[in-house]
């Protein structure tokens, strides 16, 4: 079964992250897919809030929907490569930490520009 990606197309870091995430799908699982397509939106992420797809990444395997961390954490068990990390994704205390991790690097995105990204201001 097909994973959906659900990403920003506008985000130059998105764009590079799924990039690297088909380069390492050999097994050819992931089917990345723009959000901000009005189309895709309607077909893959129908019931999904703009703003939600917007803050964060979404897969869609069926009728599951994952986002964010639990995203990552999810494709981490069907990309090769990323296998012997997926159980230490589990560990007490590794989602607490990661769902902020993704959310600061989620808020920063926009920030990117070609391999070059604005420093935060605080």
């Amino acid at each position: 079964m097909k994973i959906i990606v659900l990403y920003d197309g506008n985000c130059q870091l998105c764009q590079n992250s799924m990039k690297a995430l088909k380069l390492i799908d050999w097994l050819h699982k992931l089917e990345p897919k723009d959000f901000r397509d009005e189309q895709i939106r309607e077909r893959y992420a129908h019931g999904i809030q703009f703003s939600a797809l917007d803050a964060e990444m979404h897969i869609k395997v069926g009728q599951r929907v994952e986002k964010g961390f639990y995203a990552f954490r999810f494709l981490c068990w069907h990309i090769p490569l990323l296998l012997p990390l997926a159980p230490f994704l589990y560990l007490p205390g590794v989602s607490f930490i990661g769902k902020r991790v993704y959310k600061r690097i989620a808020e920063d995105r926009m920030r990117c520009s070609g391999n070059a990204c604005k420093h935060r201001r605080n």
